[in-house]
């Protein structure tokens, strides 16, 4: 009789113990599946803020060419205004 019912209680809780088992695994599988998704989300912003760092690069680079261009045509022109000839215009003019 004694041996039944020990039988009966391992039973019970070898049972109980297996939907433990079965619910902490279902548990680690979406845990899981959230990290993974998490990690896919950060790979997804890194590569964005790399394609946006480069992209900031490229501008800043064209920016600065447009700068040289701009310095580059502001001495032509001051060259053009202050050769020999108009300064001796300008000096007639006096």
């Amino acid at each position: 009789k004694r041996t039944l019912a020990n039988r009966k209680e391992i039973t019970m809780k070898n049972a109980h113990f297996v939907k433990q088992v079965n619910a902490i695994n279902e548990l680690y599988a979406k845990l899981n599946t959230q990290i993974h998704n998490v990690c896919i989300e950060q790979l997804k912003m890194a590569k964005a803020n790399d394609l946006n760092t480069i992209q900031i690069d490229t501008l800043r680079e064209q920016y600065q060419l447009l700068l040289k261009q701009i310095q580059l045509r502001r001495c032509e022109f001051i060259r053009d205004i202050y050769t020999m000839e108009n300064i001796q215009a300008l000096q007639n003019m006096k």
